[in-house]
């Protein structure tokens, strides 16, 4: 890898790793997760909510080194 094969992983665990493709930013999701459950026990909110929400981290592209070049 990556002469004959090259592999791109759903969550590389950190930005230039040498794994290429998606960092998905856990330590940020990790701080909403947090904040939005303050969130709810400072409204009193209990149980499952009306109406379902999202909350959403982009991913980022880490280029890393498991990629073959593109070919002409």
């Amino acid at each position: 890898m990556p002469k004959d094969v090259g592999l791109a992983w759903l969550a590389c665990t950190n930005p230039g790793h040498v794994c290429s493709g998606i960092y998905q930013n856990g330590p940020m999701i990790g701080e909403m997760a947090v904040d939005t459950l303050i969130s709810l026990i400072e409204r009193h909110e209990r149980g499952l909510p009306a109406q379902a929400t999202t909350l959403m981290v982009e991913g980022q592209w880490n280029p890393g080194k498991t990629l073959r070049p593109l070919s002409a």
